[in-house]
């Protein structure tokens, strides 16, 4: 399965850079098939993946060049459905509104969730960010274990909630820490 990993730095102090690239690099044991992050900068979420190891997607400008935000998710993908060359089955997952996620696990009613809606990936993670952007009152996590078949454990940043990191875990053996 994949992995994922991400921070929340509760001051103007952000984490050590090196540290975050080997812990990234590490994160590689669970999928090297692609790898991306995702952060927010000035209210806007900002969304790198590609069909790559994580080691290699450090060595990008974008990575090399970027100065920490407050919040960041990552992910490494071990590919059990869609082609890593379509770069919408990778991670970070995100919509228009800003909303990205990270995800582990496996979702087993996906294709009901999208059975008459458009698909743009085809991977069942697709189904947990459906399921987020389409609940607009009440309590979306709520609604995420309601809706979702399966054991996930994802990580949730949006650009409507700046300050928000949101961690969800869902039955064994996952684990989040």
């Amino acid at each position: 399965m994949c992995g994922i990993m991400g921070y929340y730095a509760f001051s103007r102090q952000r984490p050590n850079k090196a540290q975050l690239e080997e812990m990234f690099q590490l994160l590689e044991s669970r999928g090297t098939d692609a790898s991306g992050f995702a952060y927010l900068d000035k209210g806007r979420l900002v969304v790198h993946k590609d069909a790559v190891r994580a080691t290699v997607l450090l060595g990008t400008q974008e990575w090399m060049r970027l100065k920490l935000p407050q919040i960041m998710i990552f992910h490494t993908r071990m590919k059990t459905q869609g082609s890593e060359k379509n770069n919408a089955n990778n991670h970070p997952l995100f919509n228009k509104a800003g909303l990205a996620l990270v995800h582990n696990g496996m979702i087993h009613n996906d294709r009901e969730i999208f059975a008459r809606k458009h698909r743009d990936a085809e991977v069942d993670s697709e189904a947990i960010l459906e399921v987020l952007a389409s609940k607009r009152e009440g309590d979306r996590i709520q609604d995420l274990f309601e809706s979702l078949d399966g054991s996930f454990a994802i990580g949730i940043i949006e650009a409507a909630q700046p300050d928000k990191l949101t961690l969800v875990k869902k039955d064994n053996p996952i684990e989040l820490y």
